[in-house]
């Protein structure tokens, strides 16, 4: 009975200095798991604050650039931040597999996405332009 005690003893033994080890490895793989993931988490934080750092900087740029009373601050605004919105949404479209490129009429809608936004960018710009340089005679 003694010897069968030892025998136990020195089995458990060894099963309790092998699972500190088997312990370690699952840690040390929890551990560059939840590194590897505070990268992936690092990288939206990284995008939000340069998006913010635009959204506050680009206005101050044109108005210095430009002067706070030349028709093209505003259309610059629209369209520069409406330029990165329309990417974002683009990529979230293409990344969610809700438009793939080649399946049925997808390639055609997402063309119609592209070139409505550059349509309405244009004709926003004839606009602008017409405005400024075209005399309007009123009536009298």
């Amino acid at each position: 009975m003694g010897a069968a005690r030892l025998t136990l003893a020195k089995g458990l033994g060894s099963m309790a200095l092998a699972m500190p080890e088997a312990m370690s490895k699952t840690g040390q793989h929890q551990q560059n798991q939840a590194l590897s993931s505070g990268n992936t988490a690092l990288l939206p934080r990284l995008v939000a604050l340069v998006c913010l750092a635009f959204f506050f900087g680009f206005p101050r740029l044109l108005i210095r650039q430009l002067g706070m009373d030349s028709p093209w601050v505003s259309y610059f605004y629209l369209y520069g931040n409406g330029l990165i919105v329309f990417l974002v949404g683009i990529l979230i479209i293409l990344r969610s597999g809700a438009c793939r490129l080649g399946r049925g009429r997808d390639t055609f809608w997402f063309l119609v996405l592209l070139a409505g936004y550059v349509f309405f960018a244009a004709l926003h710009a004839v606009w602008t332009l017409a405005a400024l340089h075209i005399p309007f005679r009123g009536g009298a």
